[in-house]
């Protein structure tokens, strides 16, 4: 799944448990464009808030690290 690299930037952020408002000061765009930028992670992954993608990335790293382990 290719990301653009700010949502890349954002993907990490939100992995760091960063709120929107702290995303957009690091990363020196507004929350609005964060809030964005989520909701388009959002759309990619087929969850509807953080919490699911965060399980959902979660989850996709224990399949891949199995299948290196077979």
């Amino acid at each position: 799944m290719q990301l653009s690299p700010r949502q890349e930037q954002v993907l990490i952020a939100l992995q760091g448990g960063y709120a929107n408002d702290d995303i957009a000061q690091m990363l020196d765009i507004s929350s609005h464009t964060v809030k964005y930028h989520c909701r388009q992670l959002y759309r990619r992954y087929g969850v509807s808030n953080r919490f699911e993608l965060m399980a959902k990335l979660v989850q996709r790293t224990s399949a891949l690290r199995l299948k290196t382990l077979q």
